[in-house]
């Protein structure tokens, strides 16, 4: 699956939402409408007010040129904390770093950051069952957010965290996950399979 990002035609309202193929229509019947040519590999998204075509180069998605810059980063194993200290969660495997802003062999915690501006950061945190609070930390500003509160997910028997942050970040700060639990255990585990921490440039 393929997530396509268009400054003019952002994906905000997808209402009855059509991807088509075959013969374009004249027009779109509105925001989130996308089309497909196969043969001249050019595809069409909705503007903004769903009411024009916007072609899309998909050569500069193969270049990232076009792409907001984002890493998306995962765990390699579980990671286990025999320990009631607040950890920094690891992470070993980049799914999409364009910008090179996550190092996968030194200081794996951390996504840092080139450029100064507006970032979003979501992530999906699962842990064993006595997970006491899962936080996103930056350098500069310390906590951003403290989830005290982590959902049991009935499917998996598994604590999960979910999270989403906008806010301001400098050249010089990074941002990075911990993990605490309530007691000192072997059992304590931060799942490899579940777990993923997505951070994006928006301005």
């Amino acid at each position: 699956m393929a997530v396509v990002y268009h400054k003019d035609a952002p994906f905000n309202e997808l209402h009855n939402a059509k991807f088509r193929v075959g013969t374009r229509p004249a027009t779109p019947e509105g925001v989130g409408d996308a089309h497909w040519n196969a043969t001249t590999e050019v595809l069409s998204l909705a503007d903004a007010p769903g009411t024009s075509w916007v072609p899309y180069d998909l050569g500069d998605i193969a270049s990232g040129s076009s792409l907001p810059p984002m890493a998306l980063i995962k765990k390699n194993a579980n990671q286990i904390l025999n320990t009631t200290v607040e950890i920094s969660i690891t992470w070993q495997t980049d799914i999409s770093d364009v910008p090179a802003w996550h190092d996968t062999s030194v200081n794996t915690e951390r996504v840092i950051p080139v450029t100064p501006g507006i970032y979003e950061a979501v992530g999906f945190i699962s842990c064993s069952s006595n997970v006491e609070r899962v936080s996103l930390l930056s350098l500069n500003a310390g906590y951003l957010i403290r989830l005290a509160t982590v959902q049991l997910d009935p499917l998996t028997s598994r604590h999960v965290a979910r999270f989403q942050w906008i806010g301001e970040l400098t050249a010089s700060d990074y941002l990075y996950v911990t993990v605490q639990f309530t007691s000192a255990s072997p059992s304590n585990t931060v799942y490899e399979d579940d777990s993923r921490l997505a951070v994006k440039r928006l301005v």
